[in-house]
């Protein structure tokens, strides 16, 4: 369960911005932020 292996369904971008511009990412598992991107990676796919 722990292994360190990224998959695309565990975290994604919102299309919330906070004031810099950059966007909140979320764990979609928890459902807690993850932190913020500037640009959407390949680790994280877009959910509008």
């Amino acid at each position: 369960m722990n292994q360190f292996r990224p998959k695309h369904i565990r975290f994604y971008v919102t299309m919330q911005k906070n004031k810099i511009g950059d966007f909140l990412v979320m764990n979609q598992i928890t459902g807690q932020e993850q932190g913020i991107v500037h640009q959407p990676c390949r680790f994280v796919f877009l959910i509008r």
